[in-house]
């Protein structure tokens, strides 16, 4: 009897069968495997506007502002001592010990001041550098913290804002090569939450720099 039910089983058949269940598994098996990844959270910032808006901007230029102020009463300040030895050049006599003295007197304080001057232009140049980058940094450390709490994954900086000022041909070349936006939605604008978020923090801290 078990010889006669062999004779009826269609072996074709099972393996066509057995090769259609495997060739369906794989392809699952694939399809979850190459299963595409979701859409990348883009978005955008206004770098001109929020670097001119922040609170921490405002307080960096006040504090640059009083450094000016007390560079130029020091140049002041040394100008009056240089006027003040030029006069004392008008009451001796050109051949006199004393205008010898106050010629070298005059010639020191002259190099002194020009070599304030340089100093005085070269630590305003690096404390707006310094100060520069250290909003640059604080900009990309909210936005990374803004990114995360909405669920962004790339916060690009939108270059396509802003009119091309007016130039000669290979500078609005440049310009325009420079920039790598040339369309974004306003709806997925970031500057005015990361705004509010760095201005508060900046104030919650104590308006420390």
């Amino acid at each position: 009897m078990s010889q006669r039910t062999r004779r009826f089983v269609n072996w074709p058949a099972v393996l066509i069968a057995v090769m259609f269940v495997s060739f369906a598994g794989y392809q699952t098996f694939a399809l979850r495997s190459f299963e595409a990844p979701s859409p990348t959270a883009i978005a955008t910032v206004d770098l001109e506007r929020l670097f001119n808006q922040l609170d921490e901007r405002d307080a960096a230029d006040v504090k640059l502002q009083q450094l000016v102020e007390k560079l130029q009463a020091d140049s002041n300040s040394m100008i009056e001592d240089i006027e003040s030895l030029e006069a004392d050049l008008e009451i001796h006599d050109s051949t006199s010990r004393a205008f010898q003295e106050s010629m070298e007197k005059l010639s020191l304080k002259t190099l002194e001041y020009q070599a304030f001057v340089e100093f005085s232009r070269r630590r305003v140049d690096v404390e707006k550098a310094v100060t520069l980058k250290r909003i640059y940094v604080s900009i990309k450390m909210a936005a990374e913290q803004e990114a995360r709490d909405r669920g962004y994954d790339i916060v690009f900086v939108d270059d396509s804002l802003g009119e091309i000022p007016p130039a000669d041909e290979a500078e609005t070349t440049r310009q325009i090569s420079a920039r790598r936006m040339l369309y974004a939605s306003p709806e997925i604008d970031l500057t005015d939450q990361l705004l509010e978020r760095m201005n508060r923090e900046f104030r919650a801290n104590g308006n420390r720099n």
